[in-house]
């Protein structure tokens, strides 16, 4: 279930566990549903039990953009879209602007796909004549 990203995140907000958690879990509905509308989305890894004591990697950093960028590079690159940071080494610094890139560019293929699904619309069998005809809307 998608949950709201936060997008407006500052120097003085605390990034916690359960924003960690809203991150993948809407980083693999994403993806789901990017598969679902039959893109082909390679398997991503996913960490959804964050807890308040775990400390974040920079294996954690570089999967976590790594796999929204995958995802992106499948499906969409937009003028609004910031470049992901897919090569966190030792000695670089983390602060909010992680948090507002991985939330809001996983809004833009949040709102891409959400639009896609609403606009596109699938046939199933159509016939014309004496038979009617036949069409289902995805949704």
């Amino acid at each position: 279930m998608w949950q709201q990203p936060k997008t407006d995140w500052t120097s003085v907000d605390v990034y916690l566990a359960n924003d960690l958690n809203r991150v993948e879990l809407n980083t693999q509905y994403v993806r789901d549903a990017i598969v679902a509308a039959k893109y082909i989305v390679p398997e991503l890894t996913y960490k959804t039990n964050w807890a308040e004591n775990d400390v974040l990697f920079l294996e954690d950093f570089n999967r976590i953009e790594n796999n929204i960028k995958t995802i992106a590079d499948v499906f969409f690159t937009g003028s609004e879209w910031e470049t992901m940071k897919t090569n966190w080494v030792q000695m670089h610094s983390v602060d909010y602007t992680f948090a507002n890139r991985v939330e809001k560019n996983l809004k833009i293929l949040y709102e891409m796909i959400t639009t896609m699904k609403r606009w596109h619309v699938r046939f199933g069998i159509c016939t014309a004549g004496q038979v009617r005809l036949w069409q289902s809307r995805w949704r």
